[in-house]
């Protein structure tokens, strides 16, 4: 297996992913108006696109309050990806008044159907007590259901909890590294930089509260992990 390859190409769906997780609005396929005229007509995919248009100013003036619009039209169709991304506006106050109620609910119906960023979303909300109780149990059910399928913000998340006393998982500095290493991994040819050195700065800042022991024990796991996620992601 050409493993450079292979995370090159993995690394390249998670930079498709990390757009909000949307799928863009293409000019080869479907001009703002054609897409308007679908979305009017109740065409889901194209209100989550519109709503996309809006969100990043593509082939329109930017305006979240419009991209809201459409995200909900195409979320109550049951649209995974609008529901995320409307849960994200209620979260941080984009073109709606901030509501994390009404943020964890969309995120839970996203999660319910699989998608992972919404999974980790969940997870962050549980763990913030954000509309929501605070659940460090459920925050972590949420984040390792997104990071056994390799979304990095969550296995950040959710090694970070096992470095913790008290964070709904008992304190292994040993897993806390696995999982944060294994997102290095799989971000190390990301354009994420943000993310990317985030994660390189809490792994450094972790080595320096560890021994010899549990960073060998750290890389061994990480190392399994990686192995397993390649045979499952061919």
């Amino acid at each position: 297996m050409n493993i450079p390859r292979k995370l090159c190409e993995i690394c390249y769906c998670w930079c498709l992913i990390m757009l909000a997780g949307c799928a863009s609005v293409s000019n080869q396929t479907s001009s703002v108006a054609e897409l308007r005229q679908r979305a009017e007509s109740g065409d889901t995919e194209a209100q989550r696109s519109l709503g996309v248009a809006y969100d990043f100013g593509q082939g329109v003036q930017q305006s979240y309050t419009e991209a809201a619009k459409w995200y909900e039209m195409a979320a109550e169709h049951g649209d995974a990806k609008a529901q995320n991304n409307l849960g994200s506006f209620y979260q941080y106050g984009l073109g709606v008044a901030t509501n994390y109620s009404q943020a964890a609910s969309l995120y839970r119906q996203a999660a319910a159907q699989g998608f992972i960023m919404a999974e980790n979303n969940l997870g962050y909300m549980y763990d913030n007590g954000l509309g929501v109780p605070v659940d460090k149990v459920a925050a972590n059910s949420w984040y390792r259901r997104a990071a056994d399928q390799g979304y990095p913000e969550a296995m950040l998340n959710l090694g970070i909890n096992y470095t913790r006393n008290g964070e709904g998982v008992e304190r292994d500095l040993s897993q806390a590294y696995m999982w944060i290493d294994s997102a290095r991994w799989l971000t190390q040819f990301s354009h994420n930089m943000r993310t990317k050195w985030r994660i390189r700065s809490v792994l450094d800042d972790l080595e320096q509260h560890m021994t010899p022991e549990q960073i060998r024990e750290g890389k061994r796991l990480s190392k399994e992990w990686g192995e397993s996620y390649l045979k499952t992601h061919k």
